[in-house]
């Protein structure tokens, strides 16, 4: 039996539309183009789409590469505003801890002058038997820290000088006081300890006359805490 249905082995395929034609066809049914024409003509227009794809990638390529430029300069910009930044703020810091450095120091030494200075006045004080003085004074530069010779037992001798006057001056409570305080920092200082037990009797002793038993009866208590009897 015959077909008329055009096959590839007897039609001519139009090379724009792939549209089969007759063998001897030269304009396309489907796209209207001349077959031998457009057959020609397709080394050239492959060649121009190659060229606009290659100018297309050229393009692309340039534009990535001009914001591959800007991301760098950026990024440029940006570090050394950073840099800037950190420089500035070491700068800062230095500047700052140098200038403290230098306050301190010159705070230290002027510390350091006005300690010796009061540790002078001090001295004089216990030269000329002001142990109150002497003692307020010595007491002031152990609490400070203060790094000089003989400091404490300058600071004891004042103590008990203080408390001798006292002790001469019938002021037996502010006596056994100073005693108590210099038995503490030096514990084996008999001369004190006997002091203020005597300081204790005669306080004791002072408070009958005076009619205070209560208050006699509480130091008495005292006196027993501190000195029992039966340990002399």
């Amino acid at each position: 039996p015959m077909t008329d249905q055009p096959t590839p082995e007897n039609r001519l395929v139009c090379p724009n539309c792939s549209s089969l034609n007759s063998l001897r066809a030269v304009i396309c049914s489907s796209c209207g183009v001349k077959i031998e024409d457009f057959r020609a003509a397709l080394p050239r227009l492959q060649q121009l789409k190659d060229s606009r794809t290659a100018s297309q990638r050229e393009k692309l390529d340039n534009e990535k590469t001009i914001q591959i430029e800007k991301d760098a300069q950026t990024s440029r910009r940006s570090f050394r505003k950073l840099l800037l930044f950190l420089m500035t703020g070491i700068f800062m810091t230095g500047l700052v801890i140098s200038v403290g450095a230098i306050l301190y120091a010159s705070r230290v030494k002027q510390n350091q002058a006005e300690l010796k200075a009061h540790y002078e006045v001090s001295i004089v004080c216990l030269e000329n038997e002001k142990y109150l003085c002497a003692r307020d004074g010595f007491e002031a530069l152990v609490v400070a820290g203060g790094d000089f010779p003989y400091l404490i037992e300058y600071l004891n001798g004042s103590q008990y000088g203080l408390a001798k006057q006292y002790f001469e001056s019938g002021q037996w409570e502010k006596a056994i006081i100073e005693f108590d305080t210099l038995v503490r920092n030096d514990p084996g200082n008999q001369d004190a300890i006997a002091s203020m037990k005597i300081s204790y009797d005669r306080w004791v002793d002072q408070l009958g006359v005076e009619g205070k038993w209560l208050k006699k009866w509480m130091v008495r208590r005292e006196l027993d805490l501190r000195f029992p009897p039966g340990d002399e």
